[in-house]
């Protein structure tokens, strides 16, 4: 569910902002596919390891996106602050793996791109999950860092969604409870004027739709410049 233009206005957020995410979440979940045919990319199975990449990273972050708004728009202030904390992060390996796509692309290095598609398919951090030890997942703080210097301020912003995400005083005394001085009390309650505390996050986390696209449209083109290129480097143990 999008914002809502009253709610989101009430909450005193700029419906500019507001429906601007709307239309660029829509956009970027309308380049979703149901498939990605081998048959498609025929010269290049990098170039199909990428396409699949690419997919499985929009379909993150249109559902990350679109949890935050409805979550937010229900009311569910810390759930919609949570988890747009993780579309920062999605956003963030994004940007990640679109620029080390263009350097590695750039340098002709087909291996260490192969590599990169591989690990960033079937990531994990240890144990079980782990198919081989070249695809240990990337440090999600170090992608930020990289993104940071892209658009300052991104780490300020996950910092602060940070604060919330834990349970620590913005994350449950401040965030539910009230103290009435008078009567030396504390009222909990996930009441309606919380909107106007956390519209500001959420609009920050949201954001990153925008930087997602831009990113995701450049590897739609290091994707279709794979394709043309030959001498696909695919010895990677595990096949996409």
């Amino acid at each position: 569910m999008p914002f809502s233009q009253i709610q989101f206005e009430e909450a005193g957020g700029d419906w500019a902002i507001g429906y601007y995410c709307n239309r660029i979440l829509q956009e970027v979940a309308a380049t979703r596919q149901d498939c990605v045919d081998r048959a498609d990319y025929k010269a290049s199975s990098l170039a199909w390891k990428f396409a699949i990449l690419r997919q499985c990273l929009t379909y993150r972050v249109v559902d990350l996106v679109e949890s935050t708004m409805t979550a937010w728009g229900a009311g569910k202030w810390l759930s919609a602050i949570v988890i747009g904390r993780s579309v920062l992060e999605t956003v963030a390996l994004v940007h990640y793996v679109e620029t080390q796509a263009r350097k590695h692309l750039d340098a002709k290095e087909l291996e260490k791109l192969d590599q990169l598609a591989m690990r960033e398919i079937y990531s994990a951090k240890a144990g079980d999950y782990l198919l081989d030890e070249k695809f240990v997942a990337t440090n999600i703080l170090s992608a930020l860092e990289r993104f940071d210097k892209a658009v300052p301020a991104v780490r300020q912003y996950y910092d602060t969604l940070s604060e919330y995400a834990h349970p620590n005083a913005k994350g449950h005394y401040l965030l539910y409870g009230k103290l009435d001085k008078n009567e030396r009390s504390v009222n909990f309650s996930p009441e309606q004027t919380r909107a106007r505390g956390t519209v500001r996050h959420v609009t920050s986390a949201c954001l990153g739709i925008i930087w997602a696209q831009l990113s995701l449209a450049n590897l739609d083109q290091i994707i279709t410049e794979i394709s043309a290129t030959s001498g696909d480097a695919t010895n990677s143990k595990v096949k996409a």
